[in-house]
Order: structure tokens, then C-alpha cells, then sequence
């Protein structure tokens, strides 16, 4: 339920209230949509990555309670869960029947991967790593990551299920599925020791490798955190320091330093990238330009003007040697009427 539980350890009471984050999602059919006189599209792909990022969050991110995803497929509707794990709900105790408030199912919230190629390949890794994944056993939790495609799957980053009376190879086949998941940091375990005992020994001291995958599940590392619920002080011992050890350096190079996005986010980065070259290129040309064609104009300015200089100067040369050339002519009639 979109339920936050609101504790008076003074008093010794608790008082709920409601997630506004799980309220909104399941009343939004009922609000509608908002309406505009915007009647121009956003450029949406125009913005940083950044800044695009940061609305996948806000659209695909879901309350922290997280999301169940049952066996069925299409259609059903999103289950929000308390996220006091100290309340019973379907996931500790899967036969029993509770209520629980419902949202809308899965598929209207993931809408924004369907606009095109790059949405889809820029927010399918976001709701993957910021949500957390709730399963009722490993049994639908095997056949949900069994499914699912190893490049969505690898970002899980946060996992929570319960480990109930499984078949060992179902259990020890999911774990293993766990393992290899090379991102994952949080696991969140809900476990009646109590059943275990009942079902794999009887009245016998308790042993925890009789639990069907135990070896598979301590088997991984490199976690942050493991929080274990339920009657499960011995399995908590024996597993907590365990699961949160580093990884080993070949588990560490498989993964490398940095989380790979997919090959299509990469070529379109690469793609933007260029893009952003090309842009600076240009703007750069057209400077070159704008700066070229001063300095012809510049240039063309200086000819002109000693052109004009020139001109001016051949004039004054020429009424010069017209001048010259008159007194000359002058000169010389003088001297032959002499000398006639």
C-alpha cells in the first residue's frame, strides 16, 4: 500500500499516512490530463543529456515500497507495496490475501520508451537501475529474469524476494542468475527459518546448507547492503559478512570500471559529439569568413583609395607636362622670330 508508517516510540503508537508519490500514481487516471494552449511541440531531444536524464528519473522512478512483478504478463495492474517491512505483506506470507492498493499496470508507465529508438535506449537503463524489484520466491523470480533480456537485466541494481520452499534446482539456478548480474548492490531477504526446519529436518540442530540454493546465494559478492526479515538469525549470521565482500579482480575485470550503456546510446553520444564538432567547425568557418571578408574589405578599401591617389596624381603629372610643353612651344617661336 502507498503507506508511510509514522512512528511515536513515546507513546508507543504508529500512525500511517499516505506516499504522495502512490496516491499520484493511482489517482492520475482520475485527475486527467492537464490542458494547454501550447499548441508548439517541446524540442525535448533538443536538451542536454543530462537534463534528459534527469526527467527519465522523475517519469520511471516508483516509490521506494518497489515494484512487484508477478508471473503474469500484460495488463495487470501495478502493485505498490508498504515499505514498513515490518508489516506482513504478500511478499512474506504469499498465500495469505491482502489489501492493497492498485495503479495502473505496468505497460501505461513505460509508454515513453514507444516515442522512438534513442528514449527507449536513454530511459530503459534508468528504470531498471533506480527501481527495486520485488518477487514472492524464487520460483517467479527465476522465470521473470529468465525472460528478460541480459542487457536490461544486467542494471538491476536492487532486488528483493523471498525465500520460501522452492525445488533446489529452481533455487540454486535463480541464485546463480543472481550472481552473474554484475551490478547488483542491494538484496533484501524475507526467510522463516522455522519453515525450513519443519520441512528439511525436523526436530534435528539446524543447518543451513539443507536450504535449497544456500550455497549458490553465499556464493555472491560484492554487494552494499543485505537486510534479512523474518526468523533468520542463523542464515543472517552466516550470510551478511559474506554477501558484502569484494568481488574478486577476474569478477571485477569482467565488469569493468565503468557501466556500459548500449550500443546505440554510445553511437549516439559519439553521433552528438560530432554533431557538436561540426557545429564549433562551422561557427568557426563562418568567423573565418565574416573576418575574411572584412579585410577584403579592407583591402578593397586601401586600393581604392590609392587608386583614387594615383589617379589624381596623373592628373596633376599631365597638366604639368601640358604646362611644360606650352612654354615650351613658347621658347622656341621666340628664338626663330629672332633670328629671322
Amino acid at each position: 500500500m502507498p503507506l508511510v508508517a509514522l512512528s511515536d516510540e513515546a507513546n508507543g503508537s504508529c500512525k500511517y499516512t499516505v506516499s504522495v508519490n502512490g496516491a499520484r500514481m493511482m489517482l492520475q487516471p482520475l485527475l486527467g490530463s492537464s490542458t494547454s494552449t501550447t499548441t508548439k511541440p517541446f524540442p525535448f531531444m533538443r536538451l542536454p543529456t543530462e537534463l534528459r536524464e534527469v526527467i527519465y528519473d522523475m517519469v520511471m522512478t516508483f516509490p521506494k515500497s518497489g515494484i512487484s512483478l508477478p508471473p503474469h504478463r500484460g495488463g495487470r495492474p501495478l502493485e505498490v507495496f508498504s515499505r514498513d517491512h515490518k508489516t506482513e505483506t504478500c511478499i512474506q506470507q504469499p498465500t495469505r490475501m491482502y489489501l492493497m492498493l492498485e495503479a495502473n499496470p505496468m505497460e501505461y508507465y513505460l509508454d515513453i520508451l514507444l516515442v522512438n529508438r534513442q528514449i527507449h535506449q536513454e530511459a530503459l537503463p534508468i528504470f531498471y537501475k533506480r527501481n527495486k524489484f520485488l518477487f514472492s520466491d524464487q520460483a517467479i523470480m527465476e522465470s521473470r529474469l529468465q525472460v528478460l533480456a541480459v542487457e536490461r537485466r544486467n542494471h538491476i541494481e536492487h532486488i528483493s524476494f523471498a525465500w520460501n520452499r522452492t525445488s533446489k534446482t529452481q533455487a540454486e539456478r535463480c541464485f546463480k542468475r543472481l550472481r552473474a548480474m554484475p551490478y547488483l548492490r542491494h538484496l533484501d531477504i524475507h526467510i522463516n527459518e522455522k519453515q525450513w526446519l519443519e520441512a528439511v529436518q525436523g526436530s534435528k540442530p539446524f543447518d543451513n546448507s539443507k536450504i535449497h540454493g544456500f550455497n549458490a546465494l553465499k556464493a555472491i559478492r560484492g554487494l552494499e547492503t543485505v537486510n534479512f526479515y523474518g526468523d533468520c538469525d542463523n542464515v543472517e549470521r552466516a550470510l551478511a559478512n559474506v554477501l558484502t565482500q569484494a568481488k574478486s579482480e577476474k569478477q571485477k575485470q569482467k565488469i569493468g570500471k565503468k557501466r556500459k550503456a548500449p550500443k546505440e546510446v554510445e553511437d549516439h553520444k559519439e553521433l552528438e559529439k560530432q554533431q557538436e564538432g561540426s557545429r564549433k567547425t562551422r561557427s568557426t568557418t563562418r568567423a573565418s569568413i565574416k573576418k575574411a571578408s572584412k579585410s577584403d574589405q579592407e583591402l578593397r578599401s586601401t586600393v581604392e583609395d590609392h587608386m583614387v591617389r594615383f589617379a589624381n596624381a596623373n592628373i596633376c603629372i599631365e597638366g604639368e607636362m601640358h604646362i611644360l610643353a606650352g612654354r615650351s612651344r613658347g621658347t622656341t617661336a621666340g628664338s626663330v622670330s629672332d633670328l629671322s
